[in-house]
């Protein structure tokens, strides 16, 4: 594609990323994609595929599909099985080291306690507690934080829905098989949330392209909605709240331009 520079993927997959996509910080939120230059409203950004991820028809075969945090649960038990297999097969740089490079385990103080490692296996499903009771017999070396683990992937996680707009028949029908839940380490580390967010993400399968929704000028930061788009034109009390489609899993506050303005009327 046109004004698309092709880098070497961070973990194991293909993507590309534009020449003047620069990460900057964003000081309290962390990092941020920023514009080096003026972009048009369409501009390809960034095309990527997870580094980890599990279908929808993966995560409906367990018991526990339609229960909260069932998304992250089976992307964790994914995680544990690639982590496994690539210790048998190797490579590098292994899935670990790119989880790690995402918050909060990258700003993480210290290992996580033993009472985290035993909260979360006393909260874990049978499929997902044999996994991690193998990882947790490593060796400490080689051993990963799971507790860090599954944060980095309840805060990270995007979902990947084909064709969305098609509901009823067409879409359960033909692109229901096609939508997935994972992580995209390039878009974590530098797309953050707003509720006027001046990118859209649109994806075929796994595959995620990110794109300017409008002009964007010279410096500005790039974002992304964590949410629905359906779920933006709700009050900001529903946008930030623990209802359906909201932010009130995640461990941040909205200060974007839209939650300001609201919260000042």
């Amino acid at each position: 594609a046109r004004g698309l520079t092709g880098r070497p993927s961070p973990h194991f997959v293909p993507q590309v990323r534009h020449p003047d996509l620069q990460l900057a910080s964003a000081g309290g939120t962390g990092r941020t994609w920023v514009a080096a230059r003026a972009l048009s409203a369409g501009t390809c950004l960034l095309v990527e595929q997870p580094a980890c991820s599990v279908l929808d028809r993966e995560l409906q075969a367990y018991a526990w599909w339609d229960g909260d945090g069932a998304d992250t649960c089976a992307l964790f038990i994914a995680w544990m099985d690639a982590f496994l297999r690539e210790q048998r097969e190797g490579g590098a740089p292994s899935l670990w080291d790119v989880t790690r490079c995402l918050h909060p385990a990258n700003a993480a103080a210290g290992p996580s306690s033993e009472e985290e490692w035993g909260e979360l296996a006393a909260n874990l499903p049978d499929e997902a507690g044999a996994l991690l009771a193998r990882i947790r017999a490593l060796a400490t070396p080689a051993r990963p934080d799971l507790p860090l683990v599954w944060r980095s992937l309840q805060l990270n996680s995007l979902g990947a829905y084909t064709h969305p707009e098609h509901q009823g028949g067409a879409y359960e029908g033909h692109w229901r098989p096609l939508t997935s839940t994972g992580v995209y380490p390039l878009a974590a580390i530098g797309f953050n949330h707003s509720c006027r967010p001046n990118t859209l993400r649109t994806c075929a399968g796994p595959l995620m392209l990110f794109r300017a929704a409008r002009a964007v000028a010279r410096g500005e930061a790039l974002s992304i909605s964590y949410i629905g788009h359906d779920a933006l034109m709700e009050p900001r009390g529903a946008r930030l709240g623990d209802g359906e489609g909201g932010l009130g899993g995640r461990d941040f506050v909205c200060g974007c331009t839209t939650c300001e303005a609201e919260a000042a009327a």
